[in-house]
């Protein structure tokens, strides 16, 4: 357990006060302090972004209005709407604006981001950073990327098809455990509201205990569904299922956070039985065409032996061509590098006598 779950059995142990324990005081706290660490770097990171794609990343609700104001755009308005409508549920005013005793205040922000298509993303999410340990576990795992070629391999044998979906704003699906509210609610709240203050009463985003929340919450829907997670990766789920030729299979659901990958004879019925506990976004449920970044493509071969057969393929193109875009255009911008450079490392390269100074915090972000 300690092996594949670090992170979890570390959390488990300083829950339950035995952190101090022989077979965990060498290892636990080391691995809750990479934990962090990481997430540490990732803050920094977004912070001191101020572009994506060559486009402006705000860092408030002020300054996404303002880019707006200054380019003649909606495109930020309009996603902070769209955010608004669908996080709205995670909040309750109340009437006089009385809020129970012991309740917690918590702050929130937007955080904002662009997709690869270039279009715009903005996440309301609760400012975990100011709230107590919960005393229950946190942790949420998520699909591996070695179960998801797997599940691409057995597709290809039974002859199954895919389809993935995307769940709106899936946290909020789950109730919060956590006694926490808002002092006073932003501008992104609308009139009627803002200044106000709200309980948090589902598993909003940036919370500690909210992404085990939804992990509980859609484990407990897909069990009333008849599936059974797998041993070996329980963010997969199975079914025994009989197709039409009375050919008997395994049907898959993999789940990682709110992407949804469906590997069944009908995988619509799966994608529809879904949609009477979720709401999938618009447009989300379709053949795979890209999942966790990778370009997912379908290939038909008309062979002697199989003809007519479905092959999927995993590959990381689109990735790295952004991640190209991103570097050279990065060094172009600081003068790092000359603009021809023949090869990548000299001829006769020693890195063991490489005493060059060391990037800084900037360059290695």
């Amino acid at each position: 357990m300690k092996d594949s779950h670090p992170i979890e059995v570390a959390e488990y142990a300083v829950a339950n006060k035995i952190v101090e324990q022989p077979a965990f005081a060498w290892w636990a706290k080391q691995a809750l302090k990479k934990r962090n660490r990481f997430i540490k770097k990732a803050k920094s990171r977004y912070w001191k972004r101020s572009h994506k794609f060559g486009i402006e990343v705000p860092k408030s609700v002020a300054e996404a209005y303002a880019i707006d104001r200054r380019t003649g755009t909606k495109f930020w308005t309009n996603a902070i709407s769209r955010e608004m409508l669908n996080v709205r549920p995670a909040f309750q005013f109340v009437d006089g604006d009385k809020i129970p005793d012991f309740w917690k205040p918590v702050g929130v922000h937007m955080v904002f981001d662009i997709k690869m298509d270039l279009s715009r993303k903005a996440r309301l999410v609760g400012n975990g950073n100011e709230t107590d340990e919960p005393e229950e576990l946190t942790y949420s795992s998520v699909v591996s990327r070695d179960s998801v070629r797997l599940a691409f391999t057995l597709a290809a044998f039974n002859g199954l098809d895919v389809l993935s979906g995307d769940v709106q704003n899936a946290y909020i699906n789950a109730e919060s455990k956590e006694r926490l509210y808002v002092e006073v609610a932003g501008p992104e709240f609308g009139p009627g509201f803002q200044g106000r203050p709200c309980m948090i009463v589902k598993a909003l985003y940036g919370l500690k205990s909210s992404g085990a929340r939804w992990h509980e919450h859609m484990a407990q829907t897909l069990r009333d569904m008849g599936y059974l997670n797998c041993r070996a990766d329980p963010d997969v789920w199975m079914k025994a299922k009989v197709k039409p030729t009375g050919e008997e299979y395994w049907e898959y659901v993999l789940i990682y956070s709110d992407d949804i990958l469906v590997m069944s004879h009908e995988p619509n019925v799966v994608m529809v039985g879904l949609t009477h506990a979720y709401t999938l976004k618009a447009g989300s449920v379709a053949r795979p065409k890209t999942y966790l970044g990778a370009d997912i493509a379908e290939h038909v071969f008309q062979d002697a032996i199989d003809p007519g057969t479905t092959r999927w393929s995993m590959s990381s193109d689109t990735y790295i061509k952004r991640a190209v875009h991103d570097v050279e255009q990065h060094l172009d911008d600081i003068g790092e590098v000359p603009k021809k450079q023949r090869q990548q490392i000299a001829s006769g390269y020693r890195p063991d006598l490489d005493n060059s100074p060391l990037l800084d915090e900037k360059l290695t972000n």
